[in-house]
């Protein structure tokens, strides 16, 4: 027995080649690799076609935003000519200032009082209108100030720039401007009750009408153009005034526009490059080397313009919230596909150890393994079969062993018999010598009895 193991052992020996091993781990691993990998790709793609998507929606919306906004703001300018207009042309005032020839006459001041009652009550029910003017060659000025203007303001009005503008363009009948500054010099005030002036040139006579656009209601036009923080909006006279806000966050965590007196657009290449066209657009610029969304949208036939620069940083702040939803999906999967690879790979590796542990003892002669795997898949069922295939084994050794001790017994039995076989063998073979030695002594007293026969019968 001894030397049987001993083969057996140089048998396992010769048989041990050395392979190079992959483990079960490493093989999961990759195995899990792929479809994480297929799950990064596709959170990659999906970020992509996302992103692109939702910049276009954005710059889309944002357009339409500040084209909605514009119109409104169309729709003010339009309210305030309409109403210019409406007052150069009533009877009374267009009498008064179209025909007038002397202020001492009591039917002129009927006019004037008529005229100034309407252009009171027109003011008093417009809200967005927040100061009125009337700049007379001839004749008393009408104004929502206090005091009246001063009798030079006429020719003040015609030396600043709007009264140049209309000097030199004689078919010129109304505009928008930025500012008045003679008007604001004359009643002492720094312009920052409005935000544009409408000019009016009656039709008859050197009069010009002077309706101002609240400040109040630009601001909250502005206001509507909620593009995230540090979004900068404003709206541009075709003279260079500029109303712009720009959006922070307050003391309270709520947005809150900020005055901005400085020029923002005015100088910018890409805002000129927009008055060249008529229509609205949206396109990416730098400035002060941050990306901004420029929106670009004319505000009617006025000359005035809105604009907006939108941090590019805010646009991609939605995008990055997928991007970054993704990122943590796909950290969580590759985590969840480690730690169920790492449980797995462990299982199936401790199963492996213990039944290649095992089949070595038995390969070395050693039946008496048995297999403890607590499994209840494919490994389990190995073990059980493995377990039941050596206990059949060992009762089949055992009953050879029992069968080995009977033939022992019936070799014993043999040996034993065929030695007394071979002492009567021993004993038959001495009794035939003798019956062969009697016979030849019979033989030759047989052959003495003959002799003495024939020496009888020569006797007789």
């Amino acid at each position: 027995m001894i030397k049987k193991k001993e083969n057996v052992k140089k048998t396992v020996k010769a048989n041990n080649v050395k392979v190079r091993k992959t483990s079960i781990r490493t093989t999961l691993f990759a195995g899990f690799f792929i479809p994480v990998f297929l799950l990064v790709l596709l959170g990659v793609v999906s970020y992509s076609t996302a992103s692109k998507t939702i910049l276009a929606k954005y710059e889309e919306s944002s357009l339409n935003t500040v084209e909605a906004v514009s119109l409104y703001a169309g729709i003010l300018t339009d309210g305030v000519s309409s109403r210019s207009l409406e007052q150069v042309n009533g009877a009374d005032m267009k009498t008064y200032y179209g025909q007038y020839s002397d202020n001492t006459d009591p039917a002129w001041l009927e006019y004037y009082g008529n005229a100034k009652a309407k252009i009171l009550q027109m003011y008093n029910s417009t809200d967005y209108i927040s100061n009125y003017y009337t700049i007379p060659k001839q004749g008393n000025s009408m104004s929502s100030l206090e005091k009246d203007l001063e009798a030079s303001a006429y020719d003040e009005f015609m030396a600043s720039e709007i009264g140049k503008t209309f000097t030199e363009n004689k078919s010129l009948k109304n505009a928008w401007f930025g500012t008045h500054a003679a008007l604001d010099t004359m009643r002492g005030s720094d312009g920052t009750d409005y935000a544009f002036t409408n000019v009016q040139k009656f039709i008859v006579g050197d009069t010009y009408l002077v309706l101002d656009l609240s400040m109040k209601y630009v601001e909250e036009m502005l206001g509507k153009l909620d593009f995230g923080i540090d979004s900068i909006s404003a709206m541009i006279s075709s003279d260079g005034k500029e109303v712009a806000r720009i959006r922070k966050t307050g003391p309270e965590g709520t947005d809150v526009l900020e005055k901005i007196d400085d020029t923002i657009f005015m100088d910018e290449a890409f805002y000129q490059t927009s008055l060249e066209g008529e229509t609205s657009f949206s396109d990416y610029v730098t400035w002060n080397g941050d990306s901004y969304l420029y929106v670009y949208s004319p505000i009617g036939k006025t000359g005035i313009s809105l604009c907006s620069l939108i941090p590019e940083r805010n646009i991609v702040a939605e995008v990055s919230a997928i991007r970054n939803l993704t990122v943590v999906f796909v950290i969580m999967a590759v985590i969840i596909a480690m730690a169920i690879g790492t449980v797995i790979a462990a299982g199936i590796s401790k199963s492996v150890k213990i039944i290649n542990k095992g089949l070595e003892q038995v390969a070395l002669g050693d039946f008496t393994q048995k297999f403890e795997i607590k499994r209840r898949d494919e490994f389990g069922s190995l073990g059980h079969v493995l377990n039941d295939t050596f206990e059949k084994i060992r009762l089949l050794m055992a009953e050879m062993k029992h069968f080995g001790g009977n033939v022992n017994q019936m070799a014993d039995d043999i040996s034993e018999k065929t030695e007394y076989l071979n002492e009567s063998i021993k004993n038959i073979s001495v009794g035939i010598a003798e019956v062969a030695n009697g016979l030849q002594v019979q033989a030759a007293e047989t052959d003495r009895s003959n002799d003495k026969m024939h020496e009888f019968a020569d006797r007789l």
